[in-house]
């Protein structure tokens, strides 16, 4: 942490990671979070419409592109209480496969900020649920005309080895790019952030892990401001409503670039 005295910044001396530098918005990287419970469905993209979203330097693999549409409900976490809802690309990066996203939103302030300003993560306020209706777990994530809707039907246990293939215990990389906006004449920068999420399962009394699949459904309504209706989806491969512990974290800058 900086002292801000010994910089110069601020007179009062008072240490922060970010601003306000006397009052800070979140704090440092990692993030912690307890308690989570998401929908997470897990599907095949149609290549072509997924390639315009994508950093240059990022490679995706055929006509059909894995990712998935995560909805999530975070009761406690060091960046408060919120709900989050995202879109998520799989893609070949220099430093391997990650999730590209290019769509996330969030329901409270310092989730926003420090998704955007330390991970790059391009979060924006939406009003988003997760709530039972009848025999299914519904996650909805709404910002003005735009709704994006996940339905899974929980009928059976998921095995743990298929949760560990999408989200290893060591971590799941991630990439969204950082922008710098460039006050004129100066440009704006453009950074590639290599982050992670890793997720620790609940178990239960046997020892398997809180996690429940069955038939799955993502509806996407785009607007003017979030198309996200772009995206299109070729195949579902796998609902599942789950419940685990999670931190996030940051690696690296793996590319610049000016706009």
């Amino acid at each position: 942490m900086v002292n801000m005295k010994d910089s110069g910044v601020l007179k009062g001396g008072f240490s922060s990671y970010t601003t306000p530098l006397q009052a800070p918005l979140y704090p440092s990287p990692p993030w912690v979070y307890k308690g989570v419970e998401a929908l997470i469905i897990i599907a095949f993209f149609k290549g072509e419409s997924v390639e315009p979203l994508l950093p240059k330097d990022v490679e995706i693999s055929g006509d059909k592109v894995m990712g998935a549409l995560w909805i999530a409900k975070y009761p406690r976490t060091t960046l408060g209480s919120y709900n989050e809802a995202l879109i998520a690309i799989q893609v070949s990066t220099q430093k391997g496969m990650a999730y590209y996203i290019p769509y996330i939103y969030v329901t409270n302030d310092s989730a926003l900020a420090a998704g955007r300003e330390v991970a790059g993560a391009p979060k924006k306020l939406a009003n988003i649920e997760v709530k039972d209706s009848y025999s299914t777990i519904v996650g909805v994530s709404r910002r003005g005309s735009m709704e994006i809707r996940a339905e899974v039907k929980p009928e059976y246990k998921v095995e743990e080895s298929i949760l560990q293939a999408l989200l290893p215990p060591e971590g799941t990389p991630l990439l969204s790019l950082r922008a710098i906006p460039g006050i004129p004449p100066r440009k704006t920068k453009v950074e590639e952030v290599y982050w992670y999420a890793k997720v620790n399962f609940e178990k239960d009394s046997s020892g398997r892990i809180f996690a429940w699949g069955g038939p799955a459904r993502i509806t996407l309504k785009g607007s003017l401001e979030d198309p996200v209706d772009s995206i299109e989806i070729v195949e579902y491969i796998q609902g599942v409503y789950t419940r685990f512990d999670m931190e996030l974290g940051v690696y690296d800058v793996i590319s610049e670039f000016e706009v």
